[in-house]
């Protein structure tokens, strides 16, 4: 499986990376918002992710935002997203309503539950693997 991992926090991105790459898995890491749509999409040379996890609150271009402009286009609406944000609960849940593809998850549950939820998304849709 190959997830986008989308935080303003470099610490985390590599705590994540080193994890996901630890089970098996690849990761493209970006620090910001911006230019995350190609990634998303699969457009510029980039490879395109099988799921994503994005965090809410970055500065610039916030979760949610990019979240509606993902909506907007067809490559990019497709992929699956895990919302891993300190925001609270309830923020979290707001923001998945609008957004369908997306699942919210608090920080607070670790990163072993985010580890579980996406290969658990991979179990069920099959994702990275080859034809």
């Amino acid at each position: 499986m190959h997830v986008l991992l989308l935080d303003d926090d470099g610490d985390m991105l590599k705590i994540m990376q080193r994890m996901l790459e630890h089970r098996g898995h690849s990761a493209t890491v970006l620090p910001s918002p911006f230019g995350a749509t190609n990634h998303v999409a699969g457009r510029g040379g980039t490879r395109r992710p099988d799921a994503v996890v994005v965090d809410l609150m970055m500065p610039g271009l916030g979760g949610d935002a990019l979240l509606a402009m993902w909506a907007l286009d067809p490559a990019a609406r497709e992929v699956p997203v895990i919302l891993y944000s300190a925001a609270d609960e309830e923020t979290l849940k707001a923001v998945a309503q609008k957004h369908p593809r997306c699942t919210p998850l608090q920080k607070v549950v670790g990163m072993r539950t985010l580890l579980d939820m996406l290969e658990n998304l991979d179990a069920q849709t099959g994702a990275g693997r080859a034809p």
